[in-house]
């Protein structure tokens, strides 16, 4: 539960939808100031988004989820850097190319791997159930990213925006390093009696830890 539940709010804190919604914006206060350069930018955004992600979803099953997840966020976290430093520094290209990067690096890795882990990691008898409650936490986890993005962007500057991004991205690498195991060419039954071994591991470790000494 926790890695499905977890890796479903991964996804929206990349703030993908976000930027998608805000791209023409983002441009805007890059120094972009024609409006139809702006769309012009976005279009070709979401198409991009969704050509990687069809061939993310082709090659997902040979390059392995964990690998993808993390290497995933770890670039994302990168391509906010630049975006940080391009917005302080008010150079327009690398904002662009920062922007480009990170739509690329999401839809490669967190945007169709997440959803291939949701329907993976839970146990088939709430599977259905856990998933319909992932899906409307990852909804609702958009929404509220959407709905602060710009708040937030001017409370801190969009510099001080993607520097959180960053940060919180490479808190996402952390979640799916430490508790995320490998299922490329398992069964979902195997799947399932690994995450059982690595649930009995851990209250087995718990169950070893002794209380301390109770003062005389």
């Amino acid at each position: 539960w926790v890695v499905g539940l977890g890796a479903a709010v991964a996804q929206q804190l990349t703030g993908i939808e976000a930027a998608m919604y805000y791209s023409p914006v983002m441009f805007k206060n890059a120094g972009l100031d024609s409006e139809r350069t702006q769309l012009l930018l976005t279009l070709v955004l979401g198409v991009i988004k969704l050509a990687v992600t069809i061939v993310a979803s082709m090659l997902v099953d040979n390059l392995g989820r964990r690998p993808l997840l993390i290497t995933g966020c770890v670039a994302i976290a990168a391509c906010y850097i630049v975006m940080s430093v391009s917005y302080a520094t008010g150079c327009a290209v690398t904002c662009v190319i920062g922007l480009y990067a990170f739509v690329c690096c999401y839809a490669f890795s967190l945007g169709p791997v997440v959803w291939v882990t949701i329907a993976e990691v839970f146990p088939t008898q709430v599977r259905g159930p856990a998933a319909s409650i992932a899906t409307g936490i990852n909804r609702a986890t958009s929404a509220l990213c959407t709905f602060c993005f710009l708040s937030i962007s001017r409370a801190l500057t969009p510099s001080g925006m993607f520097a959180l991004l960053a940060t919180v991205n490479l808190g996402s690498m952390g979640f799916f390093y430490a508790l995320l195991p490998e299922s490329k060419g398992r069964s979902l039954e195997e799947i399932e009696q690994e995450f059982a071994r690595l649930a009995g591991e851990g209250m087995d470790e718990a169950s070893h830890v002794r209380p301390a000494a109770e003062p005389v």
